[in-house]
């Protein structure tokens, strides 16, 4: 329930909160100007009346000031938002029973982006939903400012949700928004299509795209599915997705095991390796984040590159448990903006652990983080950094201040596990393409458009995509070279493939013949879970 107001400019206020019809009929009745007095917030009197869930008064402010509905408050929402936020749904239905000719109340927007329709999902309000379409039936083909429509909400949403089996409040509102645009009812094999689809899409968008990729790691488990390739990186996915948040660890060849939390940040993703020797003693603890942060993580003479993990050696050991993670997590990250934890960070100032700044290191070069792709980047560092942790002698991570690139076995394997990635889901997309091919009916129109969409993203990027042959003649540079020619070999395998825009053919399918990087051996996709 909410809390009472205190100390706001005008009575109304008041007898709106404690639901005194009388008195509010009285203040408005002496001057109706009142219902668009405005309190610190920007809420004007039915903001206060949505909030406390009085629709009588609600249907009154309508009734004679009927503008107050086109109102933002301080956070971009307009009145039918702020009804559905609060779960309001009678209230907000109200509102739209009093939205007739104008109907720009619809497409406004909060401060997030979000129009009405998108709130009514992100807080997954069938009703409202079903509500809003059949009153604006072109809501669904409209998009935000950020270029999202309904459906992209509704998948990501449903993927999101922790159903998966669609049952899930989410997966409803998916199901309604897919029945009304295709015109059909759209069965549970459908959606898991579409929802297949559209994670291919973010994978790919998260390579490639210099647009935000907005998903997290569960969906990122669901977009590897069938479509990992065999690689050092395709086991140690498996144990980070199996493992994360679950107090289960990591072995690694240093004579200690791993335990990885997400830092649980708002609204960005980043994790924490917490490094225990066999003893059961936390040692130190390392922050996988694609962001620059400090000057100790960038590169020297880099203007493109900075080391994405830092760790952080305790002063002396001490022993671990999960709930000492979780507390530690707690005091620093959950729920936070990122800003606060790296003024900690910058201030050494995190707490919970006893830390020696003194022997701080950085690791894992990386290109700085430059869009919201971080449910991409900061998994894949902490993969990176668990691969160092379990083959320090053939996972090694430099960087190379003569061509300003990342160096080392363990870079040159995770650059072709995602060249690899990238082209399996293409793989996978273009399958479906050719499926579809002659069919017509809204669902498929739609597929083609989607798939069209991601050929292109995907094209776009590997025509500015040169991978440099280093021509020194030492065994470190012969290594090299043979890695970057086996990227480069698969970068030209996709452009193959998106020139000729249908399903490969053998000599396209990914390569797992680990034995022969080179090998033109090649076998049909894995069909794997991680």
């Amino acid at each position: 329930m909410p809390e009472p107001i205190q100390n706001e400019p005008h009575p109304i206020f008041k007898a709106i909160e404690e639901g005194n019809f009388k008195e509010f009929k009285e203040i408005i009745e002496k001057d109706r100007r009142v219902l668009e007095e405005k309190d610190s917030k920007n809420r004007t009197p039915i903001f206060y009346a949505i909030r406390w869930g009085k629709l009588k008064i609600v249907e009154e402010i309508i009734s004679q000031a009927k503008s107050v509905l086109e109102e933002k408050d301080s956070m971009g929402d307009t009145p039918i938002s702020y009804a559905i936020i609060w779960g309001r749904s009678e209230i907000a239905k109200a509102i739209l029973n009093n939205i007739n000719e104008d109907l720009s109340v619809l497409k406004q927007e909060d401060s997030a982006g979000n129009t009405p329709i998108l709130k009514a999902i992100k807080f997954k309000n069938l009703e409202i939903v079903e509500a809003i379409i059949k009153k604006y039936p072109p809501v669904l083909g409209e998009k935000n400012s950020k270029g999202r429509t309904p459906i992209y909400h509704a998948l990501s949403k449903s993927v999101l949700s922790s159903g998966r089996d669609n049952e899930d409040e989410a997966s409803k509102v998916l199901q309604t928004i897919l029945d009304h645009q295709f015109q059909r009812h759209i069965d549970k094999a459908g959606q898991e299509d579409v929802k297949e689809l559209f994670l291919r899409k973010m994978l790919i968008n998260g390579i490639y795209s210099g647009e935000d990729a907005t998903f997290n790691l569960k969906c990122l488990e669901k977009a590897f599915d069938k479509i990992t390739p065999e690689s050092t990186f395709k086991k140690i996915y498996q144990d980070l997705f199996k493992n994360v948040d679950k107090n289960q660890p990591i072995s690694s060849k240093k004579n200690e095991e791993m335990y990885i939390f997400q830092s649980k940040l708002r609204g960005h993703s980043s994790f924490f390796i917490f490094h225990v020797n066999k003893v059961n003693e936390l040692t130190s603890i390392s922050y996988c984040d694609g962001n620059t942060i400090d000057e100790g993580r960038r590169i020297e003479n880099s203007t493109t590159h900075i080391n994405g993990v830092t760790t952080f050696k305790l002063n002396a050991p001490i022993e671990f448990s999960s709930e000492f993670a979780k507390n530690f997590i707690k005091e620093n990250t959950e729920n936070k903006k990122k800003e606060e934890f790296y003024k900690k960070f910058i201030e050494n100032t995190i707490k919970g652990a006893e830390i020696d700044y003194s022997k701080t290191t950085h690791s894992i070069p990386t290109k700085k983080q430059k869009r919201g792709n971080c449910a991409f980047k900061s998994p894949s560092l902490a993969a990176r950094k668990i691969s160092q942790q379990q083959n320090p002698k053939t996972m090694d991570y430099g960087f190379d201040p003569k061509t300003q690139e990342p160096t080392g076995n363990g870079h040159y394997e995770y650059k072709e596990f995602k060249a690899q990635l990238a082209r399996n889901a293409l793989v996978s997309i273009i399958k479906t393409k050719k499926t579809i091919s002659s069919k017509l009916d809204p669902l498929s129109e739609h597929f083609k458009k989607e798939i069209e969409d991601t050929i292109k993203i995907a094209g776009d990027y590997n025509k500015r995509k040169s991978i440099p042959i280093p021509e020194e003649k030492s065994n470190e540079f012969r290594s090299a070279k043979r890695r970057k020619l086996v990227t480069k070999g698969i970068h030209n395998e996709i452009a193959a493939l998106l020139k000729s825009n249908e399903s490969p053919n053998e000599s396209l399918s990914p390569r797992t013949n680990k034995t022969s990087p080179l090998s033109t051996k090649i076998t049909d996709p894995q069909i794997t879970r991680p």
